[in-house]
């Protein structure tokens, strides 16, 4: 009698142990993995219009200005940097392994419209969807024009040039 219950303990003490490995290896992974936010950003430099604060993602910019934008993220992970005219990459900046990461980039002596985007990842997988994050500033030398509240809109587009 008592070996049978001695390998009934044996039995569910086993049992538990493989649960709470796996319980503890599934936190780790999680941990390790953790979807990546971007919890803080901002742009400074150059002369800029239509911007209120650091944050702002669309505003006016002077050609030549010399812009500095910044990412911080919720844990390290990599972050890619694009500069994109329409669907053209103009220039691309990658850092791995960061919590924090600041790109320059100067404003071409054009009149156009720019994307600067920064995307995070902690990891890829071989196969699926990946976990990430972005935000994209949008930069202009264009004219930019306000339309209030109750406005016509077509006045604004034709007073474009």
């Amino acid at each position: 009698m008592g070996a049978k219950i001695r390998s009934k303990l044996w039995g569910i003490m086993n049992t538990l142990f493989t649960f709470v490995f796996l319980l503890v290896i599934s936190s780790m992974a999680s941990i390790a993995y953790a979807k990546p936010s971007i919890v803080s950003w901002s742009s400074s430099g150059g002369h800029t219009e239509q911007k209120h604060n650091p944050q702002d993602l669309i505003y006016k910019v002077q050609p030549g200005d010399v812009i500095t934008f910044t990412a911080s993220a919720n844990n390290g992970c990599t972050f890619v940097w694009k500069v994109m005219l329409g669907t053209k990459v103009l220039k691309t900046y990658k850092e791995d392994n960061a919590k924090r990461t600041s790109f320059k980039w100067q404003v071409p002596n054009m009149v156009s419209t720019w994307d600067v985007e920064v995307e995070i990842f902690n990891h890829k997988p071989s196969m699926g969807p990946y976990e990430q994050d972005h935000k994209i500033w949008t930069i202009t030398t264009s004219k930019i024009v306000v339309v209030e509240p109750g406005k016509d809109i077509q006045k604004a587009i034709d007073s474009l040039p």
